[in-house]
């Protein structure tokens, strides 16, 4: 039963598309937003036609080199898809609830029956989708990350600070592929394994499959308003749920300030979790 259900917990088609859609997503749009896709070789003519006006095919290729270097580096090719962790990893980390769900259907009674404890079933199978979701999505944006290594220069005029606590002052700068690889620990992967636990918990507590995904979006569009309103967003823009996501945007913020706003759904998953196993067990 063991191997059964780590095989299904890690090759699903939940998690085959989120990790999917996000690598897609990471790159469809540093493609748009950067104008990298006017330097393709069947746009190129169009958007640059009087620059190369005259050249050989030797001068326009290099051209060609030099525009692209100039258009991204891997600074602007990092942080350009900002949309992208802001509208869609908060859904696409609660997607994969499905699992759980079907999980909580289907194999809880059979473990159940044969006198495994209810809390260990229960939280082992909530951690379990926690992590593989977070470490899917993880890898795309990892994937992305070390994708753009041999292709683009490795230049900024950007302070990188958020690791500086750990690695001292001037890391991010001096070792900017591995500084983002790293940030990304806590904006995909500590984000998504939160996020995805909170969803589980919301399961726990009812039977209706779309509410665990539209709880935890709704607390996350929710939470933005509320500390991001006028008034409130001096003291409370640190604690935005966009806020861990948007890490990259923020001077003067460390890794760990940006791990803050992960504790409210936190609690209250444990929260849910405690009520419901307490609730379960006096039944």
């Amino acid at each position: 039963m063991f191997n059964i259900m780590t095989k299904y917990r890690l090759f699903n088609k939940y998690i085959m598309f989120v990790f999917l859609i996000l690598l897609l997503g990471l790159f469809i749009e540093m493609f748009v937003e950067s104008g990298i896709y006017q330097v393709i070789p069947s746009q190129f003519e169009k958007y640059y036609h009087e620059e190369t006006l005259g050249m050989s095919k030797e001068e326009k290729a290099e051209f060609r080199k030099r525009t692209i270097s100039n258009l991204v580096d891997y600074d602007l090719y990092a942080e350009l898809p900002s949309m992208i962790f802001n509208f869609l990893l908060p859904v696409l980390c609660c997607v994969t609830v499905v699992v759980f769900i079907k999980e909580k259907n289907g194999v809880f009674i059979y473990k159940f029956t044969r006198g495994k404890k209810r809390i260990r079933v229960v939280l082992s199978a909530m951690l379990a989708n926690a992590a593989i979701t977070a470490l899917a999505l993880y890898l795309a944006y990892l994937i992305y990350c070390i994708m753009g290594i041999p292709f683009l220069k490795m230049q900024s005029d950007n302070i990188h600070e958020a690791l500086d606590f750990l690695f001292g002052k001037g890391f991010g700068n001096k070792n900017l592929p591995l500084y983002y690889c790293l940030v990304g620990l806590v904006q995909v992967f500590a984000f998504s394994f939160v996020y995805n636990l909170f969803s589980c918990s919301v399961a726990l507590i009812t039977k209706k499959i779309y509410l665990p995904i539209v709880v935890p979006v709704v607390y996350f569009i929710g939470g933005n308003f509320l500390f991001y309103a006028p008034g409130i967003r001096i003291i409370g823009e640190k604690l935005a749920p966009a806020f861990t996501v948007s890490i990259n945007g923020y001077f003067n913020t460390t890794a760990a300030e940006a791990c803050v706003p992960l504790l409210f759904p936190l609690i209250i998953s444990i929260i849910m979790c405690i009520f419901v196993l307490k609730s379960k067990e006096r039944t």
